[in-house]
């Protein structure tokens, strides 16, 4: 689960699109709550900016818990993804999504339209 508008599901479908049904979005009070779940393994993943990131990463509550995601994308846009150790199965299928999003035609239009810079698509 991440944080967002609850009870939204949708999938990264290995095309670098959505479909829905198996990631769920949950709204969540900010982003120390979504660590402190993702630390109790009470959620599967969760992303946030690299500032905030690192002025927290180094809290003992989080300490050994967390492991971050190389950056998606380039400036403005740093976001990551942590997984928890419990859903290590979750990078390869992270990754693949994450490598897609600079070609997908939906991420590229919501990106433009909130000025969020984008590394340009690379076809494979």
């Amino acid at each position: 689960m991440i944080s967002g508008n609850a009870g939204v599901p949708f999938v990264l479908d290995g095309g670098g699109g959505l479909a829905a049904e198996l990631v769920v979005r949950q709204d969540t009070n900010g982003e120390r709550s979504n660590l402190l779940k993702l630390a109790a393994g009470r959620i599967d993943f969760t992303q946030m900016n690299r500032l905030l990131y690192g002025s927290m990463a180094g809290e003992p509550e989080f300490a050994g818990h967390l492991e971050a995601e190389p950056e998606p994308g380039v400036a403005p846009f740093t976001r990551r993804l942590f997984v928890g150790p419990h859903r290590k199965d979750l990078l390869a299928s992270l990754n693949a999504a994450l490598a897609a999003l600079p070609c997908d035609a939906q991420w590229r239009a919501v990106a433009a339209r909130y000025g969020i810079a984008l590394e340009p698509c690379k076809p494979r």
